[in-house]
């Protein structure tokens, strides 16, 4: 299959993840709503997701010191994170 790297097209996701199921790839529901816009992603996450998808929370796995809040920490620090919480599940 080879790397396809953190972001994929509809039709990788279809043929590689919907059809296949392969046990190598995490897929990661990282729903989020700015709080103005008074939606709950949580609640909607547990409503309707791709089955199968983890729930990812930008507000726990972030980096933190960035002075922008909810930026994507640097590979190292996200896959310690990721890690960590999925050996909690």
């Amino acid at each position: 299959m080879g790397d396809p790297g953190p972001l994929v097209s509809c039709a990788w996701l279809q043929e590689n993840w919907i059809d296949k199921r392969d046990p190598n790839i995490v897929l990661l529901d990282g729903t989020f709503h700015q709080p103005m816009w008074q939606r709950d992603a949580d609640a909607e996450y547990q409503e309707c997701h791709i089955d199968g998808a983890l729930g990812f929370d930008f507000r726990v796995i972030r980096d933190t010191s960035h002075q922008m809040p909810l930026m994507l920490p640097p590979a190292a620090q996200f896959e310690k994170q990721v890690g960590e919480v999925m050996m909690m599940m």
